[in-house]
């Protein structure tokens, strides 16, 4: 800095990603806008019907609507109340919530959700993200020594690539940001330890881990650490006090976050996510094909018109990064500088990104170790977005060091390539572009990508002083158009208006159940209603289970797939051929998997047996049209298009004198299978000989004292014999039952999925609390850490420990 530059050419680089995050969301912050899709929501009943209601929002980002913004509202709505939500009472019948990672409610951006109005604190979230990876990324380059102005152009190939814009709204877009700052902070600390830089190693780490994808966090950290390596191997110096330095820095990770990671293992064990072959669990393959979205934008279609055809979906393949950083690419290579000690580490990230992303038998075996099956292959993509946009950077700043030959030499074969290989796609596809892309817009990518390659070109051959900031210019003119409308601006006053007909239905909560687009999974739980569905791919598997004994075509995903014609063209032929292919290639295993397995259906199936109705208690069944299930009566809605039925009994708790003792899930829905529910009750416990008098007279009703989403009470009252207490919400290991007086039975599960104690004669006030081991253990742990490193820090800092330089 001197004093003619009152910011320094870093300064100045932090505030423009700065400001351009600001611009790119600016809309989000006034007038009646916000980035949440409202439309998407009256696209289904009950908000369906209003007249005045706004269209769907393109974009395909419903997700925030249904899962997102319902879980912000409940995080505010419990804290506003004292409670911090283990406990989500309203989905799947209940279901453990902080548990659940993808809520991350201890990643500090989320906090917003509790000051702000969700409407702007959505916007706030997605304002920071952007800032966060464009900043990121420029402070990385400059790291590696490169010039302000190519390290701005990797920033806007990374920050702005469709790839990461379009996952801002998820916990892996998260991830995604703050990679560049982990990357920074490791090889920081990795080339001199030092408190500081050991504090920001350990603390971008655990940032990383609370972000909410566990999948694509342990991605980034495998990143990280090859760039770690490449610092101890390349640079000079106390080697093993910088390892050990490294390896304590991901230990403290580890002990603080472990509240959320122990919490979420725990709800892990009980879900249906880590069910069937490995080749579901990671994801298909992509084609090389799929790759034409690198060279040409859209090449399969857009959401935004509904009109993509590729696979595995729009979110996954969307990973465009601009055209010319497929030009400069090329330039990084051949001039020797002091950041070549990095390079390595960027090629061989890229390399195990793309040989994950595409298969490749030396990559694909990574997948079997445990663990590493959980990781989706499209987790790789934002790590393949990263090299190419560091690449793409490095070729830029190489550009003033080579002479017009080198420059030809590689450029034009690059051109070449990326232009030969858009050309093949059309050819290649011309059938489907023919029915599938009748406006020709791929055709129409293609020519805009060619202008930019002929501009770009231009730029980089004439050289001068303009040539870094006339290519950043034109980055922003290629990427900022295409990613913008990518998070879809929605209007704030529609947002989850309540329905009338909710007032209708009574309840602690009202436990619903609704076929075809009405109150589509996770939407209920915003209006304080509880679904039997939900909508995440943590299903509770006992659940899952029950529901398909009762209802055995539930989960058969395979027969509508093989039911499409793989030789017509049409959106889901690609789908089919791929699924086909590797049915062949994997054989009984995955094709059971897909006709038994689909948990996904718990959300979107029809269910028909009112054998389920009743058995899951269900208060209200809502359909737009049939019949009223068996044990159901219509009511006198408010509602015009949708028909409201009410269970004639469908009592929340019910004591039992009957019961028949099992052990584990297959032999308690065996049992069930022979009993008459009303009468008996399969329990998986322990318990003495039930009494079977014949005159000992009903036993009394349970009588609902207090209900909240971690705490219900129950009163017993008259209670002449032993008896199970059966309460129909879902049974989860970390419910605990208390005796008013003293005593703490067990709970156990109760027809496989309820919660049950057994009770002795007498009168009895029963409360069932939320206290998950998970989290009481693994808190201890993540306080006891805490608490053990500022100690640490502060005395290292004291004596010149870990606080002095290397």
């Amino acid at each position: 800095m001197n004093a003619r530059s009152p910011v320094s050419p870093t300064g100045g680089g932090i505030l423009l990603c700065l400001l351009l995050a600001l611009l790119f969301f600016a809309d989000g912050w006034f007038g009646e806008r916000t980035l949440l899709p409202t439309g998407d929501l009256y696209a289904s009943e009950p908000w369906r019907s209003d007249p005045s209601a706004p269209s769907p929002d393109p974009g395909g980002q419903f997700d925030q609507t249904y899962q997102f913004y319902p879980w912000a509202r409940f995080f505010r709505e419990s804290v506003a109340q004292g409670t911090f939500p283990l406990w989500n009472p309203y989905n799947y019948l209940g279901t453990p919530f902080f548990a659940n990672p993808q809520t991350a409610l201890l990643f500090p951006l989320n906090w917003s959700h509790l000051v702000l109005p969700l409407r702007y604190s959505f916007t706030l979230l997605f304002t920071v993200k952007l800032a966060l990876a464009l900043a990121g990324m420029f402070l990385w380059l400059r790291r590696l020594r490169l010039s302000p102005e190519a390290s701005l152009a990797g920033a806007a190939i990374f920050g702005l690539s469709m790839h990461t814009v379009v996952s801002l709204a998820f916990p892996y877009g998260t991830v995604t940001v703050l990679l560049p700052w982990l990357l920074l902070s490791v090889v920081r600390l990795a080339e001199r330890v030092d408190r500081l830089r050991w504090s920001a190693a350990a603390g971008m780490a655990t940032l990383t881990v609370l972000a909410g994808q566990p999948q694509s966090a342990l991605v980034a950290l495998l990143a990280a650490a090859a760039f770690a390596a490449a610092a101890l191997i390349r640079l000079p110096g106390d080697r093993l006090r910088r390892a050990f330095g490294l390896a304590s820095a991901g230990l403290a990770a580890l002990v603080l976050t472990a509240v959320q990671w122990l919490s979420s293992f725990e709800y892990l064990s009980e879900s249906m996510v880590s069910h069937g072959p490995r080749i579901i669990k990671s994801g298909y393959p992509y084609s090389p094909s799929c790759f034409l979205n690198l060279v040409i934008p859209d090449f399969f279609g857009s959401h935004l018109d509904g009109g993509f055809w590729g696979f595995p979906g729009y979110h996954d393949m969307a990973f465009y990064a601009s055209i010319l950083a497929l030009l400069l690419a090329p330039l990084a290579f051949g001039l020797r500088s002091r950041t070549d000690r990095y390079l390595p580490a960027t090629l061989v990230n890229g390399a195990l990104a793309l040989g994950v992303i595409l298969g490749l038998p030396l990559w694909e075996n990574l997948l079997d170790l445990p663990g590493f099956d959980l990781i989706r292959r499209s987790r790789m993509v934002p790590l393949l977005v990263f090299c190419l946009a560091e690449l793409a950077a490095r070729g830029l700043d190489a550009a003033a060091g080579l002479g017009l030959r080198g420059r030809l030499v590689r450029l034009l074969p690059a051109a070449a390539a990326t232009l030969g290989l858009g050309l093949a796609g059309l050819i290649w596809f011309g059938p489907f572009l023919a029915e599938l892309d009748p406006d020709r817009l791929a055709a129409w990518n293609l020519l805009r990508a060619s202008a930019l390659v002929l501009a770009g070109g231009g730029l980089l051959l004439a050289g001068g002083r303009w040539r870094s900031r006339g290519i950043l210019l034109l980055l922003l003119i290629d990427l900022a158009p295409l990613s913008h409308p990518l998070n879809p601006r929605g209007s704030a006053p529609w947002l989850y208006r309540e329905p009338a007909l909710v007032a209708e239905l009574e309840g602690s909560p009202p436990r619903i159940f609704s076929t075809g687009q009405v109150f589509v999974p996770n939407s209920a739980m915003a209006a304080g209603l509880q679904d039997v569905r939900g909508y995440d791919v943590m299903t509770p598997e006992r659940l899952f289970r029950y529901m398909q004994r009762i209802d055995p075509t539930l989960g058969n995903a395979y027969r509508w797939l093989m039911n499409i014609d793989p030789d017509r063209i049409g959106p889901e032929t690609r789908l089919r051929r791929t699924i086909g292919r590797w049915v062949e290639a994997h054989g009984e295993e995955l094709r059971a998997y897909m006709e038994r397995d689909s948990y996904w259906s718990v959300g979107a199936t029809r269910i028909d047996d009112p054998a389920l109705f009743r058995r899951l208690r269900i208060d209200y069944f809502l359909s737009t049209g049939g019949t009223a299930p068996s044990g159901y009566e219509e009511t006198d809605s408010v509602h015009s298009t949708i028909r409201v039925y009410r269970s004639k009994h469908a009592a929340r708790a019910r004591l039992f004198s009957d019961w028949v003792a099992v052990d584990g899930a297959d032999a308690a829905l065996d049992a069930m299978a022979t009993l008459d529910p009303e009468s008996a009750v399969v329990v998986e416990a322990e318990l003495p000989s039930a009494d079977s008098a014949e005159d000992a007279g009903s036993l009394p009703d349970p009588i609902l004292v207090s209900w909240g989403a971690e705490r219900v009470e129950y009163a017993v009252s008259g209670l002449n014999r032993p008896a199970v207490l059966v309460v129909y919400d879902r049974y989860s290991p970390g419910w605990k039952a208390f005796l008013e007086g003293g005593g703490e039975p067990e709970v156990f599960r109760a027809d496989s999925i309820f919660r049950g104690v057994h009770l002795p004669a007498g009168d009895h006030r029963v409360t069932f609390v939320y206290k998950p081991r998970g989290f009481r253990v693994g808190l201890a742990v993540s306080l006891a850490g805490l608490l053990i490193l500022v100690g640490g820090l502060f005395a290292a800092g004291r004596l010149g420990g870990l606080g002095t330089r290397s």
